[in-house]
């Protein structure tokens, strides 16, 4: 995934991770996979109940006003991260 990251940020895209996950297994994930990049720790779910999140995985496409463009639930490896790419690189 890490050149997929890369190249998003070409495009001025971040990809911002939620977890609420305890920050030590996240770690561990991040660097099994040699994953960079940012971490929202919500433990408390806020973010969560903000995005109404329906399912585990969900990726948000949020624009810079912080309004979701596009989301995908579900994650499907490779056809994911295709689906993320067009969209990510059909925007001007």
């Amino acid at each position: 995934m890490q050149p997929h990251l890369e190249k998003w940020r070409e495009n001025n895209f971040e990809l911002v991770f939620v977890s609420s996950d305890r920050p030590e297994t996240l770690k561990k994930f991040f660097n099994q996979h040699k994953l960079t990049g940012k971490v929202l720790l919500d433990q408390k779910f806020t973010a969560g109940k903000l995005y109404q999140v329906s399912g585990i995985p969900v990726d948000y496409l949020v624009n810079e006003k912080g309004v979701i463009e596009h989301s995908f639930v579900g994650w499907g490896g490779q056809k994911s991260l295709a689906g993320i790419e067009s969209w990510v690189t059909k925007k001007p």
